[in-house]
C-alpha cells in the first residue's frame, strides 16, 4: 500500500520541509492547528452523515500525520524508508535494470504492485473573505462571487465528438512498461498515456466551447456563513463546491471561505482575540472628575460604565464577559482549553489637552492650580 504523504495532508510544502527546531515546530503547529479548526467533527454537527464522516476520517488523517511528522525520530524513519531487498539477492547483475529507470518508475516497484488507485480530484478554490466589525462580531451570511472549473456544458466533459480510441494505449489510458532487474528477474510498470492523458481515446471533432478540454470556468454565487465571535483565519467549508474532477466519478474539490479581519481599528481592536480592546475617548475633565461613561459594542446591548477619578490617558477598564465568544471545539484547538472560553472588553482611556482656552476657562484653572499648592 502506498505511504501517505504526510507533508501534503498538513499543507506543507518543500520550503517548510527544509525549517528546523523552533521554527519547524512552529509552522507544524501552525499546519495543524488551522486543519484542526477547519475539519474539526464538532463543525459537522448540523451536517449530512456522510460529511460528518469524512470530516471524522479526515481529522484522524490530520493527527497521524502531525504525530509522526512532530516526533524526531518517527519522522526521520518516514523520511528514509527502507526497502527490504532480500527477495532479490540473486545472482547476475542486481543494479543493471536500475539503470533505464526513471524516479517514477523506481517509486512503482519499490511500493509494488498493490499501490492503490486514487480517484481524481479537483482542486480547492480557497477564497479570503474581509469581515466588518459587526459581521465578526455578530457573526454573518454574505453571499459572495467566485470562479470555478466546471465540466464543459456543451460537451458535458465528454470534450467533443467522434471518439477513437488511444493507439497507443489501446484504450487503457495507461501503458505498460516491462523492465529487467538483473538475469531472468523482469517486472512490469503502469504509467499513464502519454499520448491521450489517460483518457483512453481522442475526439475527431472537438468540443468548441472548450477546445476539447472538456471543462470551462463559469462565476457563481454561494452562501459564505460564519459563526459569531469568528477568529481571524477560521474557514467555512462548502464540500464539493471547488473545481470539479476531470474524471466524472472523481472527487470534485471544495470550497474554502476564509475570515479575514477588516474593519476601522481607530475604535476598535481585536489583536487581543478574544477580547475586544475599545477605544473609549472622554473629555479631560470628565477624566479627571470621574463620572459614568456609555458604550455601545455592536451586536451587543449598551452599558454604562464607570469611570473612576482621575483616570490617566491608557488606563484600562474590564468589562467582563463582554468579548467575543470562543466555542468548545476552537477553544480547544486554538487554546488547548476544553471548555468555551468568554472574552472580555477593556476599554482603553484616551483624552487630549485643549488647544486653547478663554480667560474664564485660564482663571478657573488658576485658582485650581493654588489649591494643589496648599
Amino acid at each position: 500500500m502506498a505511504q501517505k504523504d504526510f507533508y501534503q495532508i498538513l499543507g506543507l510544502n518543500d520550503s517548510d520541509k527544509k525549517l528546523k527546531g523552533s521554527e519547524w515546530d512552529k509552522k507544524l503547529k501552525e499546519k495543524y492547528r488551522k486543519l484542526s479548526r477547519e475539519w474539526h467533527p464538532d463543525r459537522f454537527g448540523n451536517k449530512p452523515e456522510s460529511e460528518k464522516k469524512m470530516a471524522e476520517e479526515k481529522m484522524k488523517e490530520i493527527n497521524e500525520a502531525y504525530e509522526t511528522l512532530k516526533d524526531p525520530d518517527k519522522r526521520r524513519q518516514y523520511d528514509r524508508p527502507e526497502p527490504d531487498f532480500s527477495n532479490f539477492m540473486g545472482g547476475g547483475d542486481f543494479f543493471g535494470g536500475f539503470r533505464d529507470m526513471n524516479m517514477n518508475d523506481m517509486y512503482d516497484f519499490f511500493r509494488g504492485s498493490e499501490r492503490t488507485e486514487r480517484k481524481p480530484r479537483g482542486g480547492d478554490k480557497n477564497m479570503r473573505i474581509p469581515l466588518s466589525i459587526e459581521e465578526i462580531i455578530n457573526g454573518c451570511t454574505k453571499k459572495v462571487k467566485y470562479k470555478r472549473i466546471v465540466r464543459c456544458r456543451d460537451c458535458h466533459g465528454d470534450g467533443g465528438t467522434g471518439k477513437k480510441v488511444c493507439p497507443h494505449c489501446h484504450g487503457r489510458g495507461r501503458i505498460v512498461k516491462n523492465m529487467q532487474l538483473g538475469e531472468n528477474r523482469f517486472f512490469q510498470s503502469e504509467t499513464t498515456c502519454p499520448y491521450c492523458q489517460g483518457q483512453g481515446y481522442k475526439f475527431e471533432h472537438p468540443c468548441k466551447t472548450c477546445g476539447g478540454k472538456g471543462f470551462e470556468e463559469v462565476e457563481e454565487i454561494i452562501e459564505v456563513t460564519f459563526r459569531p465571535g469568528v477568529m481571524e483565519g477560521e474557514t467555512f467549508k462548502a464540500i464539493g463546491k471547488g473545481n470539479q474532477s476531470p474524471d466524472k466519478n472523481g472527487i470534485d474539490g471544495d470550497f474554502n471561505g476564509i475570515a479575514v479581519y477588516s474593519y476601522d481599528r481607530s475604535k476598535f481592536n481585536l489583536d487581543n482575540y478574544p477580547h475586544i480592546l475599545y477605544k473609549a475617548k472622554l473629555n479631560w475633565i470628565d477624566a479627571l472628575l470621574g463620572g459614568k461613561m456609555s458604550i455601545k459594542i455592536p451586536g451587543k446591548s449598551e452599558q454604562t460604565v464607570e469611570i473612576p477619578e482621575c483616570t490617566k490617558p491608557g488606563d484600562q477598564i474590564t468589562i467582563k464577559g463582554a468579548g467575543l465568544t470562543v466555542p468548545r471545539e476552537i477553544a480547544y484547538e486554538a487554546f488547548a482549553n476544553n471548555t468555551p472560553i468568554q472574552g472580555d472588553c477593556i476599554l482603553c482611556i484616551e483624552y487630549s489637552i485643549p488647544k486653547s482656552l478663554t480667560s474664564e476657562q485660564k482663571e478657573i484653572l488658576k485658582k485650581f492650580k493654588k489649591t494643589l499648592k496648599k
